[in-house]
């Protein structure tokens, strides 16, 4: 682990966006409940800032910053989505984006606020070294000492991460969840329940990792994509 890695330029974060992109729904948010508020809305704030195709409104309400964003198409504003945060309690921070319903089909404009708001959630982690750029995150996991390649590894950290045995299915193109499922218990009695856990156990388990879980910020007005 390095605790002198500096964070890096607004430059080197526009570069992290594409290959990053993915893993929005997994990118962990250490630290961020010990910052201000303030600093987190600064910080997100400017990482919208840093994209110019789109346009953004910004409201604090109570506890809660709204970010509404638009992106100007034919010289007309449109409407796409928002993204939201605030801090649950003292240790725990929600954090959540979405597409209104008339563009959730629209793969082109999902990028765009996907991206939007992912650099914004990076711009966090950088201005502040939290999140990914938090030292602990670079600790090797009890997964990333298995003798096993990057994808089982890849794998594992998903499941831990709360992906359903579909998800996985899909995204590491196994026949069926139930390939998933015999394939996940052959790993954990190989290499054990501290490395595997199963479903019931996995918030548990992040909590032992002293990673934060995700507060469901569902309720509000847009089709919610939950940070988990």
């Amino acid at each position: 682990m390095d605790n002198n890695k500096k964070a890096p330029s607004n430059a080197q974060l526009e570069q992290l966006v594409p290959s990053t992109a993915v893993e929005f729904y997994t990118s962990s948010r250490m630290g961020w409940a010990e910052l201000d508020d303030e600093l987190i809305d600064s910080s997100i704030t400017a990482g919208l800032l840093m994209n110019q195709l789109i346009v953004f409104e910004r409201q604090h309400i109570k506890d809660v910053y709204h970010w509404t964003i638009y992106v100007d198409e034919l010289r007309k504003e449109s409407h796409i989505g928002t993204l939201t945060y605030r801090q649950v309690d003292k240790k725990s921070v929600a954090l959540a984006y979405g597409i209104v319903p008339d563009h959730y089909n629209n793969k082109e404009l999902m990028m765009v606020l996907r991206d939007a708001v992912i650099t914004a959630k990076l711009k966090v982690d950088a201005d502040h070294k939290v999140g990914i750029f938090h030292p602990y995150e670079y600790e090797a996991k009890p997964w990333d000492k298995i003798d096993a390649d990057a994808k089982i590894k890849r794998l594992i950290h998903d499941w831990v991460f709360g992906h359903s045995m579909q998800e996985l299915a899909k995204k590491y193109a196994y026949a069926s969840k139930d390939v998933v499922k015999s394939r996940l218990s052959t790993l954990r009695k190989r290499y054990g329940e501290h490395v595997v856990p199963k479903a019931k156990n996995r918030v548990n388990y992040l909590s032992h990792l002293e990673y934060q879980t995700t507060v469901d910020m569902s309720g509000s007005p847009d089709k919610l994509i939950i940070d988990r």
